[in-house]
Formats: structure tokens, C-alpha cells, sequence
């Protein structure tokens, strides 16, 4: 009797732990939800210049469907120059906004005209519904807590099975169980990432929520339960195919849906994405991740099912992403390496806010590994001379018209040896204005400057900007024997593109709650790091880089009127090709290299340099336009001498900005007066400026 009455207990025991295991599982959140990561919304306006063309894309890219009457959310159809839309409802950073009918006209030669909503009610501003570009998962690759028979104790797996179906039918409803199984069953596999519930495998396989879905979308994930991997509809899609239509007919055997449709849904392709949804740029994900581990634990932001609002423009990622894989193969069938492809990395951003808009971290967009863009730490070459010309006009004793010499250098070293280092063309120039030395990124004229100031003013110059280790302060720090990554690389140039100002570059804008809370907002932070005039003396000499220097070569990829500024930066022995520049509205980093730092054969501006000038043409930015400082003075110079001139005396005349008191002596034979006539140059010319501003 006491075996019995022991085993009797054992089994109520253990039926109670099941039931405990049950309940546990089930009670409160019964599923984890990752973090949703959002892009920036695409605002429109009146006056936005985009066309039919552009906003069909855009919502294309949203996975609107083009429809005969655009009656569901999600669906939008075309008429004449307008443009009939049934907006999703959406969540936003500040507001949620319910679903309406908007109705987009458009001018003749492009561009919005008017946005109305409802009935007619012209609104001047709407923002389509952020994109959806990934989620925030374990690193064990589990996005749902599911229970393991491992878990419990052994018996026999049927008896298990009833106990645990028991608990289940006494403590929850079917529809608790219903609603369990379809956000937990496994879907699918994105990398590291397992899909499960057919929430998640609506987005992950078509782009768009569950509700949307037709009847053949339906059926395709209904055929995908079977065997996820078996019948993946990208990888198998004749399975998938036939998975499916044996679904749909047995649908219409069993009288849930009519032969007729069945039939129908039948004879339409899969319509899967060409790409995951939530894998859409792994690179920027990166960064977002990196940014919100400093604030919140991992627990948060796999379960917590937050909602992050990021920086990303999905318009200037597909630029960014296009231009690198097609001016890599360009440059791979230049070099014929065989099997060893050139790789790449860009980072775009909004100068004035800081925001990262766009990040590649390598040649293949969708790959979910290295990131180059933020783990990449290369040797910046000539990317370092702006900041140490920045660095001589903040000394007073120099300008961009200051002649230096550009002469052999000899600098003995502590171990005994002698560093020579010399330009790249192998030639010596001699004397040349700040100007040129910067334009045409001569090696010896910059070490001679740099030598001249100290080598740890420029090395303070660096972190000042955001480099966010202290440099080896040795000679070669002046020719970029620094090693930084391309974000890095986007942080120094950064304060350059911003008037001297420093923003922390930054994806993540705000976090809400799964209840729509905000949890924490991102504000902007400006330091600043340079003064305005000197800041603008050095931008100024950048844009000439573009007009007469190693930039000069992009210019033909651009629009011919846009002005834009920038620097090539090619390290030792051709190992990395750089180019960083800004317009008025973007910057961006473009590197480019082997993974094994071997020698590309690419200076800058022929590696580099192409990538950055397609993306900045695509990307519709402004010129760069900054207002010249009231103690400045735009003065006329001989290019080749930094003397004073015009172009009735000289054929190479460029205009630079100096200090309104710089004394520079004019070309001779130009009929100029001498140089202590410049101060009052620079009083005409804000004269000048005075007169023209009441005068409008």
C-alpha cells in the first residue's frame, strides 16, 4: 500500500509541476517581442520634387498594391496627375494616425502640388508610415520562449502530453491557445533570426502586416508550416508552389473557401519579397544595436517588443548601396585580382542634426557579418590634412594665400633611422599657397606645416573633431598614419560640414513602449570645436580640392552646378582608398580596400572618389552655401603663387577666403595695390555685402 500510495503522490506531484511549467509559460507575456526598427518616415509637401514615378516607388517600397479603387488600407491607385491612396494606420515617434484616404496631385513637370485628405480637407505637410527595416533578436537567434521536453523530468512523451493538454484546458480559453500557437509556431529562418508566428512571417515574407494578405498569401503560409526549410518559398519556390495550391484545394474540398477562388489563387505567383523583410540593412541595424546596449539591458530589447525610431533614409541607402556594388565591380575588372574582390564601406549623413541616414558596411548589402563601416580600423592617409590646415589658420600664421615650401624632408628619428617622406608624383614643387597644398594633397609641403605647428596641437586638433583615441604622436601622423573607421572617419569630417560644430553622430531618435509610451528620446548635443571663420577658410579650400584638385575628376559625375566640398585619402602603398566630402544638406565616407590590406593599385580619387561622386549625385542634395563671416574677405589669387591678381593678369585665378587684415602681395604687372591694401579689401567687401542687403 505504501508503493502505491508513494506513486499515487509522485504522479499528483508531478502533475502539479506540469501544471505550474503551464501556467508559468502561458500567464502574463506569453511571448517575447524584439524590438521593432524603424526608418525615418518620407514626409511629403507641397513643392517635395518628386514624381509619379518616385511616389509609386516609395509606396511600392512600403508594399502598397496598385488597385483598380484603392478600397483597403495598403492599396493605392493611379489617376491622371493624381495619386489615390488608402494610408495604413500608423504609429509614429509622436502620434499614432488612423487610417484615411489621401490624394496626391502633381504638377505637370514634376513635384507635389497639393496633398488632400478625406473629402478634399488640403493638408500642407503628411508623412507616409515609417518603414519597418528589422528587429532586435537574442543572440541565441530565439525571438519566442518555447518550452523543451528536455525541460522536464522523463516519462513516457504521450502521457506527458496529456497532462500538459490538462493544465492547458483548465487554466486558458481556445482562444488563448489559438493565439499562443499562431504567434509561437516556427516559420521560417532570416540568419541568425528564427520566424515564428505568422505576424512576424506576414512581414518576414511579403512586407506588410497579416491582414493585407490574399488568399493566395494566406495559403502560401499555411503550405509553409509543413516544413519551413522544405518549402522556402525563395530558395524552393516549385515546392513552395505546389505546397500551396495542395492547400487551396484542399480549402475548397472542405467548403472553407469556393472552387472558383481557389482556382484563381491558384494561377498567382508566390509574391514573395525579393528580400526578407527585416533584413534589409543588417550594417545600420549594427549600429542602432550599438547604440541602444548603452542604455538599455539585452532582456529589454529582445522581449520588451519596444518600438525604435531611427535616422535611416531608405532613398539614400538604395543610392549608397547601389553605387558601391557597381563601382566595385567596375574597379575589380580594372584590377583582375581573380577571385579576390575589392570591398567597400560608405556612411551618409545629415551634417546639421548629426543623424546617420545611411550605412554599407561591405559589397554584399544583405550579408549580416562583418560590418566595415564600424569595425573597419584603416590607415586615413590624406584624409588627415584638413585637420591639420585647420589647425595652422587657428595658429593666426597661416592662410589659405600663406606661401609654404614644399621641399625634401629629412626627420631623424629616435631609434637612429631617418624618415623621408615624399609626394606623390615624386616631384618637388618648391613654393605654393596653403591652397594648392591642400587642393593637390602634396605630401611635403603638408609635413613642413605640420612639423611647424607641433605635432601634438594637430594630435589635439583630431579628438577635438571626435577621434576617440589619442594618435601615435609621430611624424607620420602627418601623411594619416592613423588608423580609424569609416563612421569615425564621417564623426571628424562631420564638424568640418557643420561650421565647426560637433553633433555625436547618431541612428536612434526616440524609443517608445509597446503601449506607445515614450521611453527615451535622443536630443540633439553641439559642441563646438572650431570657430566659425576658420572652419569656413578651410571648407572654402575644400571646395577648391573639387574644382582644381584630386576631387576634380568627380566633377564630371556630378551636376554641374552643384558645389560641393571634400578630400581623397590614399594610405601607404595604395592599401586604402578614401573619400570624404560634404554638400550643403549630406556628408559622406567612402572607403575602399582588400579585408587582407593588400595593396589596391587605387589612389583616392580612382577608387573612392567615383562611389562618393554617384551617391552625391543621387541623392538630389544642395549646394554648399554657408555665409562667409563678417570678419572675412573673399580675395582673388594666382592658384599656382598665392600672389593677388585678376584674370586680366593671370590665367589661373582662384577665390579664397581670408581674415580681413591678411596682408597679400599682389601679382606683379596686375596694377594692385601692395598688401597693406588688403585690410581694406576686406572692409569693401563687407561694404559691399551691406549695400546689397538693404537693397532687398
Amino acid at each position: 500500500m505504501l508503493s502505491v500510495g508513494a506513486a499515487i503522490l509522485a504522479a499528483v506531484l508531478y502533475a502539479l509541476y506540469l501544471d505550474h511549467l503551464v501556467v508559468k509559460q502561458f500567464e502574463g507575456r506569453r511571448w517575447t517581442l524584439p524590438a521593432q526598427v524603424y526608418a525615418a518616415p518620407l514626409e511629403l509637401y507641397a513643392g517635395l520634387p518628386m514624381t509619379l514615378s518616385d511616389l509609386e516607388h516609395e509606396l511600392q517600397r512600403l508594399h502598397y498594391r496598385r488597385t483598380e479603387g484603392a478600397d483597403r488600407p495598403g492599396t493605392y491607385r493611379l489617376a491622371g496627375e493624381h495619386l489615390e491612396v488608402a494610408l495604413r494606420p500608423a504609429r509614429f515617434a509622436d502620434e499614432a494616425r488612423p487610417a484615411e484616404r489621401l490624394t496626391i496631385a502633381t504638377a505637370a513637370k514634376g513635384g507635389i502640388e497639393s496633398l488632400q485628405v478625406g473629402s478634399g480637407h488640403e493638408v500642407p505637410v503628411l508623412r507616409l508610415e515609417p518603414l519597418l527595416i528589422g528587429s532586435i533578436f537574442p543572440i541565441h537567434g530565439e525571438d519566442r520562449i518555447v518550452l523543451s521536453p528536455e525541460e522536464v523530468p522523463p516519462l513516457s512523451r504521450k502521457l506527458r502530453e496529456a497532462l500538459m493538454a490538462m493544465a492547458l484546458d483548465a487554466h486558458f480559453t481556445k482562444a488563448d491557445l489559438m493565439n499562443a500557437y499562431i504567434n509561437e509556431i516556427f516559420l521560417g529562418q532570416d540568419g541568425d533570426r528564427a520566424i515564428h508566428g505568422f505576424g512576424l512571417a506576414s512581414q518576414f515574407y511579403f512586407g506588410k502586416p497579416l491582414s493585407e494578405l490574399d488568399l493566395a498569401e494566406v495559403s502560401l503560409l499555411v503550405a509553409i508550416v509543413r516544413g519551413p526549410s522544405y518549402y522556402d518559398p525563395r530558395r524552393h519556390p516549385e515546392r513552395a508552389l505546389a505546397r500551396r495550391n495542395l492547400v487551396l484545394r484542399q480549402m475548397a474540398e472542405q467548403g472553407v473557401i469556393n472552387t472558383a477562388d481557389a482556382t484563381a489563387a491558384a494561377h498567382r505567383p508566390l509574391g514573395v519579397s525579393t528580400r526578407p523583410s527585416g533584413a534589409y540593412y543588417p550594417a545600420y541595424l549594427d549600429f542602432v544595436r550599438r547604440t541602444l546596449r548603452r542604455d538599455y539591458h539585452d532582456q529589454d530589447l529582445t522581449e520588451a517588443g519596444l518600438r525604435v525610431y531611427t535616422s535611416l533614409d531608405p532613398r539614400a541607402q538604395d543610392e549608397a548601396e547601389r553605387a558601391l556594388e557597381h563601382e566595385l565591380a567596375r574597379l575589380d575588372r580594372q584590377r583582375k585580382r581573380g577571385a579576390d574582390a575589392l570591398e567597400g564601406a560608405v556612411v551618409v549623413t545629415a551634417p546639421q542634426s548629426g543623424d546617420v541616414i545611411a550605412i554599407v558596411g561591405g559589397r554584399n548589402v544583405g550579408y549580416d557579418g562583418f560590418d566595415r563601416a564600424l569595425d573597419a580600423h584603416r590607415s586615413m592617409g590624406s584624409l588627415v590634412k584638413p585637420f591639420i590646415y585647420l589647425t595652422a589658420l587657428e595658429s593666426g600664421r597661416y592662410n589659405a594665400a600663406t606661401v609654404v615650401q614644399d621641399a625634401p624632408v629629412d626627420v631623424k628619428l629616435a631609434g637612429g633611422g631617418h624618415w623621408t617622406p615624399e609626394n606623390f608624383t615624386h616631384q618637388v614643387y618648391g613654393p605654393v599657397p596653403v591652397v594648392r597644398a591642400l587642393a593637390e594633397s602634396l605630401n611635403l609641403a603638408t609635413v613642413g606645416v605640420g612639423l611647424d605647428l607641433g605635432l601634438p596641437k594637430v594630435a589635439a586638433t583630431l579628438q577635438r573633431f571626435g577621434l576617440p583615441q589619442p594618435p601615435a604622436q609621430v611624424p607620420a601622423m602627418l601623411l594619416g598614419a592613423v588608423d580609424v573607421t569609416p563612421i569615425e572617419a564621417a564623426q571628424l569630417f562631420n564638424g568640418l560640414a557643420n561650421g565647426g560644430f560637433r553633433n555625436p553622430l547618431r541612428a536612434v531618435r526616440t524609443v517608445i513602449s509597446a503601449d506607445g509610451k515614450p521611453l527615451k528620446a535622443f536630443p540633439l548635443e553641439v559642441t563646438q570645436v572650431a570657430s566659425p571663420e576658420v572652419t569656413y577658410q578651410l571648407d572654402r579650400m575644400l571646395v577648391l580640392v573639387m574644382d582644381h584638385g584630386t576631387g576634380r575628376s568627380g566633377r564630371a559625375l556630378l551636376p554641374p552646378d552643384l558645389v560641393v566640398a571634400g578630400k581623397s585619402g590614399t594610405s601607404s602603398d595604395f592599401r586604402d582608398s578614401w573619400f570624404a566630402g560634404f554638400s550643403g544638406n549630406h556628408l559622406t565616407v567612402v572607403w575602399v580596400g582588400y579585408d587582407d590590406n593588400q595593396p589596391t593599385g587605387f589612389t583616392g580619387s580612382a577608387g573612392a572618389l567615383p562611389v562618393w561622386a554617384h551617391i552625391m549625385a543621387g541623392l538630389g542634395t544642395s549646394s554648399w552655401n554657408a555665409p562667409m563671416p563678417e570678419s572675412l574677405a573673399e580675395v582673388h589669387i594666382e592658384y599656382p603663387t598665392g600672389l593677388r591678381a585678376t584674370a586680366a593678369c593671370a590665367t589661373d585665378i582662384v577665390a579664397v577666403a581670408v581674415p580681413g587684415d591678411a596682408a597679400i602681395p599682389p601679382r606683379p604687372g596686375c596694377g594692385l595695390p601692395e598688401a597693406t591694401a588688403t585690410q581694406s579689401a576686406g572692409v569693401f567687401e563687407r561694404a559691399q555685402q551691406w549695400l546689397r542687403s538693404i537693397a532687398h
